[in-house]
């Protein structure tokens, strides 16, 4: 094994097991965005630990699991390098060692088992609504996407978010509803809520129900109802607070409200709802407020209604919309 792949397969290790740094969550994530193979890697080294640990039911397969997995060692050979300090890097690498041995073991089980059962909804530039197997609904927001296998709905529901969805789960007391959203588990029966995962924190916001918000890799746990929100932040940190946001899935209704809200807010919501890219000039006061719903509008219409409202100066060039002045 060389030096390169010691330092990515130990940071993998860290990483999957729960057991990274800060600093070494980021720098892995660095490498995966360096190439969309990195990150086929990384989502390998991750599902491949998740079938050992009894996630997932598995056949018998006799397949030449040494030629195969040698070929998916292969992907790493150009991995660049992730510097990390030496302080306990041998208790890491025979870490990393031993959990490359339980991939090995079962790498070729991932190969049949995934190909053809792991399914996949991805939006581009439009929301889209999904009804799943289980007959709950979801909507994901742009740029989002949702995956899951064909035992969804009978022996498992679990689910795995990249980006923003709204829930509406149908009931079931047995067989919990499971999302995970980067390190956040979000575990209900039936309800409905918003879950919005970045880089920085996975927020969720109830809108009916019971929620529970916890961590992967600790034992860090919330129990959200209706009207409450939590968020869990790339540090681990995990908080509670009364959701005051009634624009927070204008994204999946396009109805938008603002009562008395500041401008700066209001254009934050719009450029979430529309994808729009509008800036405010510094030179405008932070005391401007609206008050004002739209529902289902185009933007255009929303913006004459605030440039003749707030007497707003705006300017364009292609996509980019600013406003400049205002007589608020």
């Amino acid at each position: 094994m060389s030096e390169d792949k010691n330092h990515i397969e130990i940071l993998i290790a860290k990483v999957i097991t729960g057991q990274s740094t800060y600093d070494e969550r980021i720098a892995v994530e660095d490498w995966c965005k360096e190439s969309a193979e990195n990150q086929q890697v990384f989502d390998h080294y991750k599902k491949l630990y998740a079938i050992d640990k009894g996630h997932f039911t598995v056949p018998d397969l006799a397949i030449d699991v040494d030629s195969e997995w040698e070929l998916f060692r292969s992907k790493v050979s150009g991995a660049k390098t992730i510097e990390m300090t030496p302080k306990s890097s041998a208790n890491w690498l025979k870490v990393a060692a031993a959990i490359l041995l339980i991939f090995a073991s079962t790498f070729i089980i991932y190969k049949y088992l995934f190909s053809d059962s792991l399914i996949i909804h991805q939006t581009a530039d439009a929301k889209q609504e999904y009804v799943l197997p289980d007959k709950s609904i979801v909507t994901l927001n742009a740029n989002s996407s949702i995956s899951y296998t064909s035992e969804f709905g009978s022996t498992t529901r679990a689910i795995e978010l990249k980006g923003e969805a709204f829930f509406e789960v149908e009931r079931n007391e047995k067989l919990p509803f499971i999302i995970s959203a980067g390190d956040a588990r979000v575990t209900v029966l039936g309800t409905s809520f918003n879950v919005s995962t970045t880089s920085s924190a996975t927020e969720v916001v109830v809108s009916t129900g019971l929620v529970a918000l916890s961590s992967q890799s600790t034992d860090k746990k919330i129990e959200l109802g209706v009207g409450d929100a939590g968020k869990l932040s790339s540090q681990g940190e995990l908080i509670q607070y009364k959701n005051e946001d009634t624009n927070f899935n204008s994204w999946k209704t396009g109805l938008i409200v603002f009562e008395s809200t500041s401008l700066k807010k209001a254009i934050e919501d719009l450029n979430k709802v529309y994808k729009s890219s509008i800036s405010i000039s510094d030179e405008v006061t932070a005391t401007c407020e609206v008050t004002a719903t739209f529902d289902n509008q185009p933007l255009d219409s929303v913006l004459k209604v605030l440039t003749s409202t707030l007497d707003l100066t705006i300017e364009q060039t292609g996509q980019d919309i600013e406003i400049t002045k205002a007589g608020c």
